[in-house]
């Protein structure tokens, strides 16, 4: 990861008004995400895959920005104009590390780190647009690392609407959870040992 922020200089690869609100687009490198189409995501931080594979590591990036990005200076807006100063270059949104070993059993087991260039693969609005993969992908990667293919788990989005669910919270309930949670709890586990 590169001090600054990705800033798309073709005006077709990026939203109306925003150089910095970019789409990044799946690699060939892995099938995890076949079938998935452009993520949005904004203030994306410069990244690079350091090596392929090293020490037992394999690194892949799985999601990368068009060749039309520059690494801009931290705290640019969308009224920079000084992009043409800069070299063009491909940068990696999505990143996974894997390293690989047998447990006792002589099973392999992988550990799995995912490096993000933006929070906004999660929190932006972008994430619930269906015509965009960045939910898909979080859900794909998260699960992979999770080693949702050996198991049953499977993630899921849920939605919860805070007015509808107020709602349903009085001050009793209140009382009562945190009673249960702050007081009978914590003495359960203190006598348990």
């Amino acid at each position: 990861v590169e001090d600054g922020i990705l800033f798309e200089t073709n005006s077709s690869n990026h939203m109306a008004d925003d150089p910095t609100t970019l789409g990044s687009y799946t690699t060939e490198a892995d099938d995890i995400l076949s079938g998935m189409s452009v993520c949005i995501t904004g203030y994306n931080a410069p990244m690079y895959a350091g090596f392929e594979s090293e020490g037992g590591i394999t690194v892949t990036s799985f999601m990368e920005t068009p060749d039309s990005v520059v690494a801009a200076p931290k705290g640019v807006d969308a009224s920079w104009t000084e992009a043409d100063n800069y070299e063009t270059d491909t940068y990696s949104t999505v990143i996974q590390a894997a390293k690989s070993d047998y447990d006792e059993d002589n099973h392999p087991i992988t550990s799995y780190v995912t490096a993000y260039s933006s929070t906004h693969f999660l929190e932006s609005e972008y994430s619930e647009y269906s015509s965009v993969s960045n939910k898909d992908v979080l859900f794909a990667v998260s699960e992979r690392g999770a080693g949702a293919d050996k198991t049953d788990i499977s993630f899921v989005s849920k939605y919860i609407d805070e007015e509808s669910f107020a709602d349903q919270v009085t001050e009793a309930s209140s009382n009562t959870m945190r009673i249960i949670f702050m007081i009978i709890l914590p003495i359960i586990c203190i006598a348990a040992g």
